[in-house]
């Protein structure tokens, strides 16, 4: 009682995984009357904390089809600890989809008596494994504001893809219009326009290879590259919780992925030892597990905040929301990862637009994941997770274009095309036309990433100060003739110096571009400057 689905996917196993017989028939038979004695992996006090924690959502709701999972395995080893649904198990089969029961386990895939859902931005950790795979640091700066972004495809195509928060195309959460950033950002964030300019560096397919590496497959079993779309990396393909949970507990065991398993020990009649054997395998580099498992728990600051624990065990995780009709929370500690999904079992109906218990619907994973987490944490504890790489977190130097001579639109077009945000200062003088940009500081030439460009148009009020020669009053005489209205003279005595005095420069110096109100003075040299040698 209370692990009917955990049970039911025992059965499936039992029926299906050949250490149980020798085909279908056998292991049917074995089931109904083979004097097993299996040993599951099932944690009774997980199972009751879970159940507790799902409980908030209710079995049964009028105005939509909602369904409700959470699911606990065990880092470094797989074993599944707890599995729980909102709905409880009835092997009756009712006309109404929308009925209290269900024999759907919501956790699993078609193949157990599951399915799946889409992932929403949980997914988004596939994206940040094969970045820092293909050798990217997450302190790599990317443009990742709201515009079309050339995301690259199997064939090394490129396929426009629109972010945009007018509905015109894929916008990000609460309209953020998105920023210059880095991948650390993006993932804290969960920048849908950040995750679509890391696609314009590495492919789409090779994202959806990655999450299979990791042991998802879609729901009813289908590779995840089999069609590739720009937008697969946001999650858009529905997969099953236990994949999502053993993905990330492989980072949470520094890499190494384990399949989930629910059976300890199978002895047969004869008391022989027939347990299945699962075998874990690394699917990522120690380097590549931590700089992720760092990255993951910035989220934890960032959009995940409202699902923190506060026990001070170390945890990382990933928030996830597809389009409002599913929401997530994947995540781990060192010991044990712990996946929650809530939304439609069917239908389009908006999670936002319900609340149940105090939560509105999309955010009640905010009740569910911490509960369910802390309860493993208090059981297994957690330790702190290995530092990330130093080679995929460090600071990247980026070129930085020179925009002098362009209009100010298109200097910003320039820079924020090459990542960088933007600052236009007050016009400055200029013999340029007005509008031109003539001051760029940083000036062109490898900087940090994400620098922030200063850049100054003209006013086209400008004049450069020419050079002057000959006697004091004739210089002056020249300025002003010019058009400049404040011209003064310094005069430094010399016994050398002529009598009426030799021109040696200005102040300005000739050439500089000045205003024509700007303050001239013609430096001369005299054998006497009024009078005093």
């Amino acid at each position: 009682t209370g692990a009917e689905f955990f049970c039911e996917y025992v059965r499936s196993v039992l029926l299906t995984d050949p250490a149980f017989g020798e085909d279908d028939d056998a292991r049917a038979a074995n089931l109904r009357r083979g004097g097993m004695k299996i040993y599951t992996t099932l944690d009774p006090d997980l199972q009751q904390a879970g159940l507790n924690a799902i409980s908030i959502v209710p079995a049964r709701v009028d105005y939509m089809n909602l369904g409700a999972s959470g699911i606990q395995v065990e880092v470094g080893t797989g074993r599944i600890l707890s599995m729980v649904q909102n709905r409880p198990y009835s092997i009756e089969n009712s006309e109404d989809q929308n009925a209290p029961t269900t024999q759907v386990n919501y956790n699993v895939r078609l193949q157990n008596g599951g399915g799946g859902h889409s992932a929403g931005s949980t997914y988004k950790v596939f994206s940040l494994v094969n970045w820092l795979e293909q050798g990217h640091s997450v302190n790599e700066t990317l443009n990742g504001r709201v515009g079309t972004k050339k995301v690259i495809n199997c064939d090394g195509q490129t396929q426009d893809v629109v972010s945009s928060n007018n509905g015109n195309g894929i916008g990000n959460f609460e309209a953020n219009p998105g920023y210059t950033g880095t991948v650390y950002n993006f993932t804290r964030d969960s920048l849908n326009s950040g995750f679509l300019a890391m696609a314009e560096k590495i492919s789409v397919c090779s994202t959806n290879q990655v999450a299979m590496k990791m042991g998802v497959m879609t729901g009813d079993g289908t590779p995840l590259d089999t069609t590739n779309f720009g937008y697969n990396v946001l999650g858009d393909q529905a997969v099953a919780p236990i994949d999502m949970a053993g993905a990330y507990a492989s980072i949470a065991a520094n890499g190494m992925l384990c399949p989930a398993k629910a059976i300890d020990k199978a002895l047969n009649a004869q008391g022989e030892d027939i347990t299945p054997q699962t075998t874990c395998s690394r699917v990522m580099s120690e380097a590549v597990a931590s700089t992720a498992a760092y990255t993951l728990e910035g989220v934890m600051s960032g959009t995940g905040s409202g699902a923190r624990v506060g026990d001070g065990v170390p945890v990382f995780g990933k928030t996830g929301i597809h389009e409002y009709l599913h929401t997530w929370m994947d995540g781990s500690s060192t010991k044990v990862a712990t996946v929650v999904w809530v939304g439609n079992v069917e239908g389009t109906d908006l999670l936002s637009d319900h609340s149940e218990n105090g939560y509105v619907l999309s955010r009640i994973r905010n009740s569910i994941w911490p509960a369910m987490q802390g309860a493993a944490n208090a059981k297994y504890g957690g330790d702190r997770f290995p530092d990330p790489d130093a080679a995929l977190t460090k600071r990247q130097l980026t070129d930085l274009p020179s925009v002098i001579g362009m209009t100010v639109s298109q200097a910003q077009q320039t820079l924020s095309t090459a990542g960088f945000s933007v600052t236009v200062g007050d016009p400055v003088d200029g013999t340029e036309a007005a509008g031109t940009i003539i001051q760029q500081d940083p000036g062109a030439g490898r900087v940090a990433g994400g620098t922030t460009v200063t850049i100054r148009p003209s006013n086209g009020q400008g004049i450069a100060v020419p050079a002057v020669s000959g006697k004091p009053a004739d210089a002056v005489a020249n300025l002003k003739a010019q058009g400049f209205s404040n011209v003064g003279q310094q005069c430094t005595a010399s016994p050398t110096a002529d009598d009426n005095g030799t021109v040696t420069g200005t102040d300005p110096a000739a050439g500089t571009v000045v205003n024509r109100g700007t303050q001239i003075t013609v430096q001369y040299q005299a054998k006497n400057c009024g009078g005093r040698p």
